[in-house]
């Protein structure tokens, strides 16, 4: 039902843009009048419903580049149990996830998201761990989704973003940064 409502409306809008067109540039005399007005009208017609896709994309890409990514403000040194004897983290799980309960007692783990702009339909999640002992950052994964243009968002269609960095090139969140925050403590000979 949405296709055929989404079918309906393109194809009205693109005639009534045509016939608008079409009109405007036949009542003018000059030929280049014609096709100066011809071209900022359809100009304007092809604008309305993509004109933040550009601009959204570039945001986007800056997010990622400037913003986006693990960022690590302080390393925490665990007791020798949480480490093995070749010095390898004991909490983290064979299939790469990070087990929380073992760190309870160091870390709090905490996701917020929030949009960064409903203009462009950006959205930032944090994936942060907070020493408990000191109440401070240690560090923080961020990632950037990019959900499209207005006209994808209002089409009623399910909306897939993207995101960065790339989740099929990056290690789970928790992993990356535990994996530079938490050292062994250095009185443990291994």
């Amino acid at each position: 039902m949405i296709g055929l409502y989404i079918l309906v409306v393109g194809s009205i809008y693109f005639l009534l843009a045509i016939f608008i067109t079409f009109w405007l540039a036949s009542r003018l005399k000059k030929t280049i009048h014609q096709i100066i007005v011809f071209t900022f009208v359809a100009t304007v017609f092809v604008l309305i419903p993509t004109w933040d896709i550009i601009p959204g994309r570039l945001y986007f890409s800056h997010l990622c580049e400037t913003e986006g990514g693990l960022k690590i403000y302080k390393q925490v040194e665990l007791p020798a149990e949480y480490w093995d004897e070749n010095g390898k983290p004991k909490f983290i799980k064979d299939n790469g996830d990070v087990d929380k309960g073992t760190l309870d007692i160091f870390f709090d783990f905490i996701v917020e998201k929030k949009m960064v702009s409903d203009v462009f339909h950006i959205q930032l999640v944090n994936f942060i761990i907070k020493e408990k002992k000191s109440k401070t950052h240690v560090g923080i994964y961020s990632s950037f989704g990019y959900f499209g243009g207005w006209l994808v968002n209002n089409s009623g269609i399910h909306v897939r973003g993207e995101s960065c960095p790339d989740p099929n090139k990056r290690p789970a969140f928790y992993e990356a940064i535990l994996l530079k925050v938490a050292r062994p403590n250095i009185n443990i000979n291994f």
